[in-house]
């Protein structure tokens, strides 16, 4: 990202986490964050201390990290293993609650199994209510993403915001996208006396366009609301498009006149001293569940005022989405909401926020017509059920799908990039094979689509992809 961007920037974390009434500083909780220390022994939560007053992130760390170890040895091996991704999949038709409920937490225990408050505790300071109804796969490949098995990994943002990456990207291509165009529909054209058949693209107000391929990167839930019928896709296919589940997602921006919450003259009652944040976050169970600071300084060249006040995820997102309302009476009642909850977090009068206050402005994604939720977030099965399938290949390899959601890192640009590699490979496989290992030279392997010394005893192939997409369409691709 260095190479084509900007500037990176580390930051600070000094912020809070408040459950059940009480507050503390993130950095002096999360040691000793037992089911005590947030009151949560109330609910009965780990009431029979079968995990011997363990903290949340202990509990977690030995029923993931096993899984995370496991994929980490695969990527790390080249060739590439896919014994962690087996090991993984053997579980996938568990939604992440009903695998710690039913199999044996391995941690020094007089139950084997975790009870459902105890769940509730985990659910409620790992994530956000109900994300553990989602796959148990998700919640591994998250743990994942987050390093969290490393711990020299270091965080960085892109000084002036990450559509510089985009940007940057943009710069390096000879023509130009072109923007604010609709696609209304998305055909193979068998009439275009080519085989395999090229694909029409139509645009709003009826103008249409002709390619050799087409790479859809489109949320799925939009790309179902386009005229498809022709584009040559099978009824898995179809099935998986309505199927494959995305994940709400809310956020709440607040403009403010100052970063009360960088100011040495703001001091929180929780510990009498300045409340001192740039960057990170703070996490609560009040409704806006996560506050994300901006990580640039009041005294930086890119100083912001502007504070991500709300960010949830599954069920938080769908009630709290409800009172996003346009009118003044909504927009007063949000803000009040949102002002008292920030008042709470961080130790302050309620008053010392509104008379900074500037404008507030919320947005879920699910609301959107161009997105219909905020990312792909799979239930129990979907990975190895109906994942697949959209990565074989359509209109004789003419249409591909691409995005976040086809590749296992959901929600992260990175992911986008890894299915991005698979769309133009496959595209190079097709019609330039002779350019495939100059492809690779130029962007690396994709360690999901390398096999593994396993594998290659069989089909003597370590391309992964090539050897997919031509048992798929042996037709058109050849090994």
């Amino acid at each position: 990202m260095k190479s084509i961007c900007s500037n990176t920037i580390s930051f600070q974390n000094h912020s809070y986490l408040n459950y059940n009434g009480k507050t503390v500083r993130r950095s002096s909780a999360l040691p000793e964050s037992t089911a005590d220390t947030f009151g949560f022994a109330k609910t009965g939560a780990d009431s029979a201390h079968y995990v011997g007053h363990r903290s949340y992130g202990d509990i977690l760390d030995a029923v993931i990290d096993p899984f995370v170890d496991a994929l980490e040895k695969d990527i790390s091996t080249y060739p590439a293993t896919h014994d962690g991704w087996d090991k993984l999949m053997a579980s996938d038709a568990y939604s992440t609650r009903g695998y710690l409920a039913t199999q044996k937490v391995p941690l020094d225990s007089q139950n084997p199994n975790l009870d459902q408050l105890t769940i509730d505790w985990l659910e409620t300071m790992d994530k956000s209510t109900g994300w553990y109804d989602r796959s148990f796969a998700e919640t591994v490949l998250e743990q994942m993403c987050f390093a969290k098995n490393n711990k020299d990994a270091k965080w960085w943002c892109e000084d002036g915001g990450s559509s510089k990456i985009a940007e940057a990207m943009a710069s390096l291509l000879e023509t130009r996208p072109t923007l604010n165009t609709q696609v209304t529909k998305i055909e193979a054209n068998s009439t275009l006396g080519v085989d395999p058949p090229g694909m029409t693209v139509t645009v709003a107000g009826g103008g249409q366009f002709d390619f050799s391929h087409v790479v859809s990167t489109l949320p799925l839930p939009v790309l179902r609301t386009l005229d498809i019928d022709n584009v040559g896709l099978t009824v898995k296919q179809t099935n998986a498009l309505r199927q494959l589940q995305y994940g709400p997602a809310e956020k709440i921006g607040v403009l403010f006149s100052s970063q009360w919450w960088n100011d040495n003259k703001v001091i929180s009652k929780i510990d009498n001293q300045p409340i001192n944040i740039q960057g990170g976050q703070s996490s609560t169970d009040r409704c806006i569940r996560t506050v994300v600071y901006p990580s640039y300084g009041p005294n930086g060249s890119s100083s912001s005022n502007a504070l991500i006040a709300s960010y949830g995820w599954t069920a938080d997102a769908t009630r709290f989405a409800g009172l996003f309302g346009n009118d003044d009476a909504s927009k007063a009642r949000l803000k009040d909401l949102v002002l008292r909850d920030l008042a709470a977090v961080h130790g302050v009068d309620q008053k010392v926020l509104e008379a900074v206050f500037v404008d507030i402005y919320p947005w879920e994604w699910s609301q959107s017509p161009f997105a219909q939720g905020a990312y792909a977030f799979f239930g129990p099965g979907q990975f190895s059920e109906l994942y697949r399938c959209l990565t074989k290949p359509i209109a004789k390899g003419s249409f591909h799908i691409a995005g976040e959601a086809i590749s296992p890192r959901h929600a992260w640009v990175v992911g986008a990039l890894d299915s991005a590699w698979r769309a133009v490979y496959s595209i190079v496989l097709r019609d330039y094979p002779e350019l495939k290992d100059k492809f690779k030279d130029l962007w690396g392997q994709n360690m999901e689509w390398t096999a593994s010394p396993t594998f290659q005893k069989v089909y003597t192939h370590e391309d992964l992809l090539a050897v997919h997409l031509a048992i798929h369409a042996p037709d058109v691709y050849k090994l």
